[in-house]
């Protein structure tokens, strides 16, 4: 019964139109419309702030009223948890439909960006791993869950970086995964991106690696993960 109440209330502070279910709130039907507006409100001036806090680039980018206009017309969606990082990690795919696909083409990976960001910051710190040849050849990789390929056709991580006053390094893709206490996002090649991006799924670690010969910079860059944790290296499953 409770929670079948507090579905149906939170439905009603999304819907403007929608009246709030009984025994909500006291008095008689103006009273009890103007006692929901104040929740809605709140609930909208939550959801502003949640937006603006996880995707600073993003408002940035597009103003304050923009990013309020965003945030309320992503708030019209039903609420399915409490958790606000649930509800702001959609925004990505809801710019995709939004006009601002169209005249910033490059925002919604912009905002991959700073949620997988928010995403590594959260992340549980993974277990040590001491790697040996025998070690190696008897284990699978695969990213850790913490661990994010945000690839772009535009140059999304070199608009992220301008956006939090740093222009050190260009590029479309990156990656994002978290070092102990730090985020960590850098910069990938399209060769990198591949190959890293190939870890979604497991891989034979000596496949794998086998497969960066050459390529001194993905070899650099697979040792770092390692050494972090954003690469596991486990015993084979198959």
């Amino acid at each position: 019964m409770l929670h079948e109440f507090q579905s149906r209330f939170a439905a009603a502070l999304a819907a403007p139109t929608m009246p709030a279910p009984p025994p909500a709130l006291g008095g008689d039907a103006e009273r009890r419309k103007l006692g929901l507006k104040v929740y809605r409100n709140n609930s909208a001036h939550a959801r502003v702030t949640a937006l603006k806090d996880t995707y600073p680039a993003i408002l940035r980018l597009v103003g304050e009223d923009c990013m309020k206009a965003l945030a309320l017309d992503l708030a019209r969606k039903p609420l399915e948890t409490a958790d606000a990082r649930v509800w702001t990690a959609q925004l990505p795919e809801f710019i995709t439909s939004t006009p601002l696909a169209a005249d910033l083409p490059y925002l919604a990976d912009v905002a991959k960006i700073e949620r997988a960001w928010l995403h590594a910051y959260h992340a549980d710190d993974p277990d040590p791993v001491t790697m040996d040849a025998e070690t190696l050849a008897e284990s699978v990789l695969k990213r850790a869950p913490s661990t994010t390929v945000c690839r772009s056709d535009h140059d999304a991580f070199a608009i992220w970086q301008t956006q939090h006053g740093t222009t050190t390094k260009n590029g479309a893709h990156c990656i994002v995964y978290r070092n102990q206490m730090q985020v960590i996002v850098e910069p990938l090649s399209d060769s990198s991106a591949t190959h890293i991006a190939a870890l979604e799924t497991e891989q034979h670690a000596l496949d794998w690696l086998a497969a960066l010969e050459g390529d001194d910079v993905t070899q650099a860059l697979a040792g770092r993960l390692l050494a972090a944790g954003a690469i596991l290296c486990e015993g084979e499953t198959s």
